[in-house]
């Protein structure tokens, strides 16, 4: 033999091993070269619960074989119930009558599960029914299920063979170990090779029997949190708002208060009421510091006329009238909504346009306006039977002064009151 030719040859036994590896790979024994043979394997009957592609249950398993998930490679079986195999057998030259046998390889050992022998012509085609199969009674779990077929009479001549992984069960074992028997799985269409089967953190048995939630839902109460988060937080997974505060146990979880407690929310909302109120305070007190910080800035010699008496609690009459002023916030106090109230009205107010304004009773804003009075807060200046009341205590001053000193108070001629210190103190003009 030349270097080609050997070359030939080691090439062709390379292609012949790379074709056999996947074969050998999956534990299954290539076919014998020699033609016919067992195809089309199939497995029904009592103990089947589930067949891989390609294999048929019976029609009285089909309900239970519906529930599992396919995760099992071949088939899925009940241990010590019967069952039987089908096959097709394609004869080889020279041999018409044939034996087929079923083993069961478990644990390490190799048992005959049951044989059928038949005769087929040859070129024709035959379906062979191997009954009687039952799976040994002290094997579980992963196993192996072969078939061989041999001449009848010659049971150490193998023409074929074929292999199935099969997964063993027994009714009353917990094969996912999730709590529940692998019997009351199927009962209740669960997958008894699952033990998590809406993968929410929580064992199938667990839901069941400890938390009421559904197995076959990750969110059995649909509040946007799994039924293990919510067993971790301490939440109910049944309840999709646990505290009953009128929040979702998720809405809770996401803006950081507690889903299992009412008062986090009441908390909530006494603060965020208090951070609005300290708001508006704010802003008041920022307008009012704004107003004096104006009033004191005004040059001594200024020509612009200051407003009259008069003018200052005219409220009826033909002339213009100033444009009410927004409403005053509920949220401030009633000392602060009169010092609002007078902010607005250039610091000048009578005090039946302040019971207008406010809607309260005139005795309520009497005695809120003397409280405010000695307090400092504001000033009151009697008018024959009206009472006007301002910011501006020089102004008062001023306006009595000139009033007594027989000076028109309809005047627009600039004025001005003296202070303690002999300085002179420009009024301001309203708005």
């Amino acid at each position: 033999m030349n270097r080609l030719e050997l070359a030939a040859v080691c090439l062709l036994c390379l292609l012949v091993s790379v074709a056999a590896l996947p074969a050998l790979a999956a534990g299954v024994p290539p076919r014998p070269t020699a033609e016919g043979g067992l195809s089309d394997l199939s497995l029904a009957g009592p103990g089947v619960l589930e067949t891989d592609a390609g294999i048929e249950a019976n029609a009285t398993s089909n309900s239970e074989a519906a529930a599992l998930s396919g995760e099992s490679s071949g088939a899925v079986l009940w241990q010590s119930e019967p069952f039987r195999a089908s096959l097709s057998l394609s004869p080889q030259a020279g041999t018409s009558e044939y034996r087929i046998c079923a083993f069961a390889l478990a644990n390490g050992t190799r048992s005959t599960a049951g044989c059928e022998r038949t005769t087929i012509l040859e070129g024709s085609v035959a379906s062979v029914n191997v009954t009687g199969l039952t799976w040994p009674a002290n094997a579980s779990g992963s196993q192996r299920l072969a078939f061989e077929l041999h001449p009848a009479g010659e049971p150490n001549e193998t023409l074929d063979n074929r292999t199935l992984p099969v997964t063993v069960l027994t009714r009353g074992g917990d094969s996912d170990g999730d709590g529940l028997t692998n019997e009351e799985e199927l009962k209740l269409d669960l997958d008894p090779l699952d033990a998590d089967m809406d993968a929410d953190g929580l064992t199938d048995g667990t839901e069941i029997d400890d938390y009421g939630t559904s197995p076959m839902s990750a969110d059995t109460d649909g509040d946007g949190v799994r039924d293990g988060e919510e067993v971790e937080v301490g939440s109910d997974p049944t309840e999709a708002d646990s505290d009953g505060d009128g929040l979702t146990d998720d809405t809770e979880l996401s803006i950081g208060t507690d889903p299992t407690s009412p008062r986090s929310t009441e908390r909530l909302a006494i603060g965020a009421a208090a951070l609005l109120y300290a708001g508006l305070g704010t802003v008041v007190l920022r307008r009012r510091d704004d107003a004096e910080g104006n009033e004191e800035g005004t040059p001594l010699a200024t020509s612009a006329p200051r407003a009259t008496l008069n003018d200052a609690v005219t409220t009826d009459g033909d002339g213009d009238r100033p444009a009410d002023p927004p409403e005053t916030p509920d949220l401030l106090t009633d000392e602060d909504r009169v010092l609002h109230l007078l902010d607005r009205h250039g610091g000048r107010m009578k005090q039946s346009a302040i019971v207008e304004a406010t809607d309260w009773s005139k005795a309520k804003v009497s005695r809120l306006l003397s409280s405010m009075h000695e307090d400092e807060m504001i000033e009151k200046l009697s008018l024959g039977r009206e009472n006007v009341i301002s910011l501006d205590r020089e102004w008062i001053e001023a306006s009595t002064s000139s009033t007594a000193d027989g000076d028109d108070p309809d005047s627009d001629a600039p004025e001005a009151a003296a202070d303690g210190a002999g300085r002179t103190r420009a009024a301001r003009s309203d708005p």
